[in-house]
């Protein structure tokens, strides 16, 4: 179990470690092909459009783990459904009252009469 985790972690690593050249090299090449044309800002080599897609992640705080991000839905697969099925018809009619107050809540609403 313990060699298939290091085995599983090295492949994780190396995995990101390629999508993230790929990434900076898709940034210096539209860098180079936009930018420069449009802006007429200076070409960009790869160590450059490295540094400037880790600035973009620093500035826009998407660095580390996603866990309670958008990628960390995945984890909670399931927890509207399992809370639910554990509900009952009032508290379902209650919560669908208070989800909002749209076209889309009165649907709700109805389907649950």
């Amino acid at each position: 179990m313990r060699k298939n985790f290091k085995n599983w972690v090295a492949r994780m690593f190396l995995f990101k470690t390629i999508m993230f050249a790929i990434m900076t090299f898709i940034v210096m090449i539209l860098w180079n092909n936009i930018v420069v044309q449009v802006i007429g800002f200076k070409s960009i080599n790869f160590i450059q459009s490295f540094g400037l897609l880790l600035l973009m992640r620093i500035l826009t705080g998407n660095i580390g783990s996603r866990m309670g991000g958008p990628g960390g839905m995945m984890h909670r697969r399931g927890h509207m459904r399992d809370r639910w099925k554990n509900m009952n018809e009032d508290e379902k009619k209650q919560w669908m009252m208070g989800m909002g107050k749209g076209s889309w809540s009165k649907e709700c609403q109805d389907k649950a009469e």
